[in-house]
């Protein structure tokens, strides 16, 4: 264009008309243009066609692949077999099997959110064969259906039934055959083979033939066992039918291991071992090695100090040798470091992962906390596919109620090839947890367990409280676990010889004592009875105060000044320690590491000091045996001692309960099901045990319904059926108002003694009988002690002639029964459900006498003896009033006589006055056999009814926690975290990163609560939901935090007012699950205060301080990845600054430990 202007410039035309002429010669006319000036010109290249472009050449990957067979003992090369790869397109994100495609090298340790955890072993894997199968075109098509006749037509079409799939289509050999054919020549040249055998054959011969040679393979779904399939897999033996075949042996999980006798030839049995010890293991020991070497899981039960932890260091060896992988959980994160440092000084292969921590991450050992370990299992971590031993430590752990339904994910989302170490303190039911475990995983679990203890323990009661009473030290329980009553009388003997002295030196109270150094002086006397000496030697007090000094100096040097660490330096120099929760977390260390030392000599812990921490203490004293109630000072008594030290330990059990989180992680994943989860979990493992025998009894109901012949009665056929279901309906409406109208005030008052009621019950029918007394039971349900009318029978029915009463009973009015035989009497237990009818009628009796006189004739010497005359005269009145009332006695009238102004009650009693108006109009009750009908039916029932609650008992409905999966669900669904057909929405998937307060946390960020504020803000807003102590001094907040607050207290609300509405029934209210007393704390921190000061903002303890701020900077990196999915990068870039900003100082100090 350029060109033309200037060529326009150049002439004397300049009218429109020559513009136009000019412009549409350059355009049409390229030919004329010249060839110098290129870049005036318009560029064209001229293309040339190339078919071959329009083909696409992707390259797939390979289909196969080719193995190398060799002899398994020799390993000679055999040959080469190819194998068809049917895993090649999976992933991460769309598989759960380990033969998907690993993810990159740099993949984080604990895997994505995003990922499928791998599948859990012991869960029934889908047969992609048997889904084709079932969803097949020919399968659709119901033969039943087909339209075979014409209209109008006598006859049709018959077609032939076709072959099923399996017998049509030709047996494939498997691809896990591990030698390869060999073809003989010679056997080939020396048969006699006749090629045109089989043609002169017919077809059906053929396909018999086929039959006799081939046999059906067989298949294992993973839900059987081998108790389902054995009858199925032996052939019955013809010769002999009338043998009676032996039941199969019911499958164990759970193997009791023999250790009372030594292992003679485990040397040889092991020759190279994977670790070597320089003393000589106990049996115990040398059984678990053993079968650790056959790649068994184990149940290690012992004392503490009987060496478990030599069974997890030659499973870690066996990984290292094995190159494969070992992680060590533990309970708590303290555990945690103390195992690093003990571990890292035998196997140099060793990494830590916690919260705040992460070394050496690639290393063959990783040790970590279980919430950790579940973490890695939902997010398919890549480091799961190398795992060969998982060693769960302090399993009794489980126990804890906030955090044991951890262990129990973890234990259920284990891949089938990982094999469990577990070591436990010896709880009672060992054989119980371990047939959970191995029934959930389907692999058998050994337990060992030991009860010998490598150093004796001895228990000893001590009264002193001074230096002259120091030597008052009684043994009360041996080493052989004897209870020695004589020291146990001689400490209460020395006790009241005390107090009498004091209770005249000071009179009455002087048994108390109440000097204000007495607690000071009994510690006094007790260390110097424990120690001997009164002060610790100049050299200990140094390598103390070095030891203190040199951990300290890692500090800023504010913090070295902290109050604590001063007082516990001072304390420590005296060989003195302290160890609790509030105790900063470097501290403590510092003192477990002197303790170890033996420079602690005397130190003051609570229960959680001995969490698996090896500590060696060779005298533990308890302060306290119990909480105080006032009578702190007296001895125990001998029950409660010996309950304590001879008692059982606590069993182990679940603590499972459904949580948000652990719902939709499993949601997010199709294959998975919650109630998979629900029905393998520690809590329903007595109701699927039973699983088995429960599929056997319904088979069994199932063909017995199946014989069962419908009833040939005109009459009966009409209303037979609704005449048992109306009966069925009245006996249990009447138990239901029975029960509660005798509860009634004025009800209690007329049922005194000398009332005669009528009783039904599975053995009495419409019997008369007399109140004697009643009582309450337990559950609050009142019974009656009656004498009622019977038959005189010679022998006592047994339980299984009376189940033969339990059945429906057809209602034909009130007749009264009447003794056939000679009458009698007998003492009964009446509950107020089978009182039938308070009579109007009274008689006189004496309740006691006749009480006493049936319980002595109970007794065998006194059994022939005549009823006395009270018994005689009563039993002959009910005898009178049933023969003069044979049609039934009145009763009493709920409204009238006992004025009961309940409208729904009344309403119910009207019902059954209703419902026994209709019993006449039956046609069935006109049948001459009617009751011989009515009990066939009735059995027919049963068995319907027992067959629907076997396949109750079998489906998910019976499921304990399944009503509360529902409503759950009902909430996620409310608050748009899954859609209608439980699918993981953008909310739930954000709430999968969340690990503590998910609903909450994810319903601040998208209610953009936090986008707003600055990092320190939402710092102290997010202390909330990790700072769990009641009681705390009050916060200073500013307007912005005190707006936060009321936006999570009114979230909160919301929550709980939806979780009422669905009926989730919560210990305490939502809001009061989130703690605002840090706030102040947590926000003075992240804007740069010392932590000396921040300590005077508050009256919590400073290790507690440093233990919210930890898990708060855990929260805080949620929250970052929350905004990481929802692409949010602002509050991505304010999560990554308030972390920071709390990271720092004293409560990120390095461990001890890990240095």
């Amino acid at each position: 264009m350029q060109y033309v202007i200037t060529a326009l410039q150049m002439t004397e035309k300049t009218a429109m008309e020559e513009w136009k002429e000019e412009l549409e010669e350059y355009l049409t006319c390229i030919d004329d243009l010249p060839i110098n000036s290129i870049n005036r010109s318009q560029k064209f290249w001229k293309r040339e066609p190339c078919p071959e472009n329009l083909y696409s050449s992707d390259v797939c990957p390979c289909q196969t692949k080719i193995d190398v067979v060799r002899n398994p003992t020799t390993g000679v090369l055999l040959g080469y077999k190819e194998e068809y790869l049917a895993n090649i397109s999976e992933n991460a994100r769309n598989s759960l099997s380990l033969k998907r495609q690993p993810g990159p090298v740099m993949l984080d340790v604990r895997g994505y959110s995003t990922h499928n955890p791998f599948w859990p072993g012991g869960l029934d894997e889908p047969d992609i064969d048997n889904l084709n199968e079932n969803s097949s075109f020919d399968n659709l098509l119901l033969e039943k259906d087909f339209l075979t006749v014409a209209p109008g037509m006598s006859s049709g079409m018959t077609f032939t039934t076709t072959n099923s799939k399996e017998e049509s289509m030709p047996e494939v050999p498997t691809s896990e055959e591990t030698t390869p054919t060999v073809i003989n020549l010679t056997d080939i040249l020396t048969q006699d083979f006749d090629d045109l055998g089989d043609w002169g054959k017919d077809e059906e011969e053929v396909k018999q033939d086929s039959k006799e040679e081939t046999s059906e393979p067989i298949t294992v779904s993973g839900s059987e066992s081998m108790d389902e399939i054995v009858s199925a897999t032996i052939p019955t033996s013809t010769a002999d039918e009338t043998k009676p075949v032996p039941a199969p042996v019911k499958e164990e999980w759970a193997i009791n291991v023999d250790i009372d006798h030594p292992v003679d030839d485990f040397y040889k049995r092991i020759p190279d071992m994977a670790y070597k010890w320089p003393f000589e293991l106990d049996v115990f020991q040398k059984q678990a090695i053993l079968h650790l070497e056959n790649h068994d899981s184990v149940f290690i039960a012992a004392h503490t100090s009987a060496g478990k932890t030599v069974i997890a260091e030659y499973a870690i060896a066996l990984s290292l040798k094995h190159m494969t992988r070992t992680i060590y959980t533990s309970p708590i994160k303290a555990l945690s470091n103390q195992k690093y440092r003990d571990f890292k000084q035998t196997f140099v292969d060793v990494g830590l992962i916690t919260g705040d921590v992460q070394i050496h991450q690639e290393s063959a050992c990783l040790i970590m906390t279980t919430e950790i370990l579940r973490s890695m299992l939902y997010n398919g971590s890549d480091v799961i596919r190398d795992l060969e031993w998982v060693i769960f430590d302090e399993v009794h752990y489980i126990n804890d109620a906030e955090r044991g339904v951890v262990w129990e994910e973890v234990l259920i989302m284990l891949p089938q090839h990982v094999n469990i170490i577990l070591l436990s303190a010896t709880v009672p039911n060992t054989l119980e947890f371990a047939d959970w475990i191995g029934r959930t995983k389907r692999k058998k679990i050994y337990v060992i367990s030991t009860l010998k203890r490598p150093v004796p323990l001895e228990h000893y009661l001590y009264t002193g409280n001074s230096n002259k009473t120091s030597s008052q030290l009684f043994l009360i329980l041996d080493h052989k676990k004897q209870f020695q009553i004589g020291g146990y009388n001689k400490a209460v003997d020395a006790k009241k010889e005390r107090t009498s002295k004091a209770s005249q030196n000071f009179g009455a109270k002087g048994q108390r004592g109440g000097h204000p150094n007495q607690d000071k002086n009994i510690w006094i006397s007790l260390i110097d009875m424990l120690k001997k000496k009164d002060k610790l030697p100049v050299k200990e007090k140094s390598e103390i105060h070095i030891f203190f000094h040199k951990s300290i100096n890692r500090l800023k040097g504010t913090d070295q000044k902290l109050p604590q660490i001063t007082q516990m330096e001072d304390i420590l120099k005296r060989g003195l320690g302290v160890h609790h929760s509030g105790i900063l977390p470097i501290l403590k260390e510092v003192v477990e590491m002197l303790f170890q030392k033996g420079l602690v000599k005397v130190l003051f812990a609570t229960e959680t000091f001995a969490m698996g921490l090896n500590m060696p203490a060779r005298t533990v004293v308890f302060d306290t045996a119990r909480k105080h109630d006032g009578t702190e000072g007296d001895i125990p008594v001998v029950s409660d001692l010996q309950k304590m030290m001879l008692g059982k330990p606590t069993k182990l059990e679940s603590q499972f309960r459904l949580t948000y989180s652990m719902i939709l992680n499993l949601l997010r994943v199709e294959q998975l099901k919650v109630e998979d989860m629900i029905k393998r979990s520690f809590s329903e493992f007595h109701s699927q045990k039973d699983k088995v025998k429960h599929k056997e009894d319904m088979d069994k109901l199932y063909k017995e319904i199946a014989k069962v012949k419908d009833i040939e009665c005109y009459m009966c056929s009409i209303d037979l059926e609704m005449y048992y279901q109306t009966c069925k309906d009245y006996h249990q409406l009447k138990k239901k108002i029975q029960a509660v109208v005798l509860s009634h005030p004025a009800a209690i008052k007329s049922l005194t003694a000398g009332r005669v009621i009528v009783i039904n019950d599975n053995l009495r029918k419409n019997v008369v009988a007399v109140v004697l007394n009643s009582s309450v039971g337990t559950n609050n349900e009142r019974a009656f002690t009656c004498l009622a009318i019977c038959e005189k029978r010679g022998v006592t029915l047994s339980k299984e002639d009376l189940t033969k009463y339990d059945k429906i009973s057809p209602v034909l009015g009130n007749t009264l029964f009447i003794p056939e035989s000679p009458c009698w009497h007998e003492l009964v237990q009446v509950k107020a459900a089978n009182v039938s009818i308070v009579t109007t009628k009274t008689i006189r009796v004496d309740a006691d006498k006749i009480i006493n006189d049936l319980k002595k004739r109970q007794q065998p010497r006194f059994k022939d003896d005549p009823p006395g005359q009270s018994v005689s005269i009563a039993t002959q009145e009910l005898l009178r009033l049933t023969e003069t009332n044979s049609d039934g006695l009145p009763g009493l009238d709920p409204v009238k006589d006992l004025h009961i102004r309940d409208i729904e009650l009344v309403e119910q009693f009207r019902s059954i006055q209703a419902m026994e108006q209709t019993f006449t109009s039956f046609q069935c009750i006109n049948c001459p056999r009617f009751q011989e009908h009515f009990d066939e039916h009735s059995s027919n029932m049963e068995l319907r009814t027992k067959y629907r609650h076997l396949k109750y008992l079998l489906s998910d409905e019976s499921l304990m926690l399944l009503p509360e999966y529902q409503q759950r669900i009902e909430v996620l669904k409310s608050l748009n975290y899954i859609d209608e057909h439980n699918a993981v929405q953008l909310k739930g998937r954000v709430a999968c990163e969340i690990s503590t307060h998910e609903l909450m946390i994810t319903e601040l960020v998208f209610e953009n609560a936090l986008t707003e504020l600055h990092p320190t803000e939402i710092a102290a807003l997010m202390s909330c939901v990790v700072f769990e102590q009641k009681r705390a001094s009050e916060p200073k907040l500013i307007d912005t935090l005190v707006q936060g607050k009321e936006k999570i207290l009114g979230i909160a609300r919301k929550i709980d007012l939806l979780q009422r509405q669905f009926g989730i029934q919560a210990p305490i209210d939502y809001e009061e699950e989130f703690k605002f007393n840090l706030m102040e704390v947590v926000f003075e921190w992240a804007r740069g205060l010392p932590f000396s000061e921040i300590t005077n903002l508050t009256d919590v303890q400073e290790g507690i301080i440093v233990r919210c701020i930890q898990r708060l900077n855990e929260t805080l990196r949620d929250v970052r990845n929350a905004a990481r999915i929802i692409g949010d990068p602002v509050l991505y870039q304010k999560m990554e600054e308030a972390s920071s900003m709390v990271k720092r100082d004293i409560v990120f100090a390095a461990s001890l430990y890990t240095q």
